[in-house]
């Protein structure tokens, strides 16, 4: 007789606690999800992360591992634990909560990405300006075809992100993205007006950019220009088809590798001061 009555007892306490930890399990999956999601934006479109030239499954195990280590934190620093989480009740709720989540990854990497953009625009108009533009290369980051001062501009803006001081520029996006979590939870992620608003105001920047990196070139193949036609009124024997080709390669060389630190220069003062003001707009409440 104890013993039935151990049982009744002892069988409902059971089923509390499993009910409880099967709970407590399923909010604390949704949370890794929502985290995995988030980091996911910034993989997806992001400078280095998000680049073709990155094997996919690098990525992938990148986002795994970010997740596994941010998820376990989210209590301490974020406002509201996993446990608090209200567990979709349709994959239609899930998809809407997720769209925010992967939004926040997306605006940090389309900001950077949006400067790093100007560099390959300054090496269109360079080789439009000098006829280099008819050799025109494939971009695997873009995955279309793309100018050769372009590509190596742009190149140049990724390395100068990677081992930018003190802290490289990809992981100051990775760190502005953790912090999203001690203002955002998982869960309430949005996008505000203001990081549209940003996102257009970094597209004009990123012209500016295009065009104060290339007006060097653009001032001197203008002074050749006028040169060259000159040449060409007082010598007509001198064909300046042919002779200034080569001249414009030359020149144009010349003036890249003379401009080139000052290139460096502005991208290693402009990208950080983006960062911080993605990480205002994002990390605001």
């Amino acid at each position: 007789m104890d013993a039935f009555l151990n049982r009744l007892l002892i069988d409902p306490l059971a089923e509390l606690t499993a009910h409880h930890l099967l709970d407590s399990a399923m909010r604390n999956f949704y949370a890794f999800t929502l985290v995995l999601v988030r980091m996911s934006g910034l993989m997806t479109i992001g400078p280095v992360f998000g680049q073709s030239i990155v094997p996919a499954k690098i990525r992938i195990l990148l986002v795994l591992a970010l997740s596994f280590l941010i998820t376990p934190a989210l209590h301490i620093h974020s406002r509201v634990a996993s446990e608090s989480l209200n567990l979709p009740s349709t994959i239609l709720d899930f998809a809407w909560v997720g769209i925010g989540e992967f939004s926040l990854g997306l605006v940090l990497g389309l900001g950077v990405q949006i400067i790093l953009s100007g560099l390959q625009l300054a090496g269109e108009i360079i080789d439009q300006q000098t006829g280099i533009a008819l050799g025109e290369i494939s971009n695997p980051g873009f995955e279309i075809n793309g100018s050769v001062t372009g590509q190596f501009l742009f190149m140049l803006g990724v390395t100068l992100l990677l081992i930018m001081e003190p802290v490289g520029g990809h992981l100051m996006m990775v760190s502005v993205l953790v912090e999203t979590f001690q203002t955002l939870p998982v869960g309430e992620a949005y996008v505000s007006a203001s990081a549209v608003e940003l996102l257009r105001d970094l597209v004009h920047q990123s012209l500016v950019l295009g065009v104060q990196v290339a007006a060097p070139l653009l001032a001197t193949m203008s002074l050749v220009a006028l040169t060259m036609g000159f040449l060409g009124h007082t010598v007509p024997q001198v064909n300046v088809l042919i002779v200034g080709f080569p001249i414009r390669a030359m020149i144009s060389l010349l003036v890249i590798a003379v401009t080139l630190s000052g290139v460096g220069r502005v991208v290693v003062d402009l990208v950080p001061s983006v960062i911080d003001d993605i990480r205002k707009i994002l990390t605001a409440v």
